[in-house]
């Protein structure tokens, strides 16, 4: 019997993984797994994706629940040319994953309660339930690509990267049309 978090994973690796190729995202080495603990493989078993605007570029990522549930949720942000500079120091475009960028953002499966996306306990149909639900990521990330584009935070986003301190709202944040990143 194949488990529900098998076909979640056969799910993504099927159907967003080429939709994300198709739309300029290519694997990024941000997210080697090499010497990792077990929980990150588990957490990002496809990397991250990034995708170059000029001089910065677009990551997205796929975490999956660490503890190794059918859940995942999409993490995205703009890495600027000049990297990050974090209190334990500063890291280089190639190095950035988006958990580590202030200012990146998660999409959720439910706007009231932020949910991950998952398989519902009472689906009948786990690889059917699969597919569905990567197909309402790849229907949700016009609000990633609104993002994108002019800092616009959708009603599936929610901030989360490094120094977010969970008291932003999407209706505090505001866009920054300059640099092509929301403010912080």
């Amino acid at each position: 019997m194949v488990k529900p978090k098998r076909y979640m994973r056969d799910a993504v690796r099927q159907t967003l993984l080429p939709y994300l190729a198709s739309i300029g995202f290519n694997p990024h080495g941000s997210l080697d797994t090499d010497g990792k603990s077990p929980e990150i493989k588990r957490a990002f078993p496809f990397g991250a994706f990034k995708r170059i605007v000029g001089e910065s570029f677009q990551i997205v990522e796929v975490q999956f629940d660490k503890y190794g549930s059918n859940k995942f949720v999409i993490n995205f942000a703009v890495v600027p040319p000049e990297g990050v500079t974090l209190p334990w120091g500063h890291f280089p475009q190639e190095q950035l994953a988006a958990g580590s960028i202030p200012g990146s953002y998660r999409l959720h499966s439910n706007v009231r309660f932020m949910r991950w996306f998952s398989i519902g306990w009472l689906a009948s149909d786990k690889q059917k339930s699969a597919e569905k639900e990567v197909m309402r990521v790849i229907r949700l990330f016009d609000e990633i690509e609104a993002w994108f584009a002019c800092g616009v935070v959708g009603p599936h986003m929610r901030q989360h990267g490094y120094g977010y301190n969970g008291l932003q709202t999407s209706a505090t944040a505001q866009p920054d049309n300059r640099s092509n990143t929301p403010l912080r």
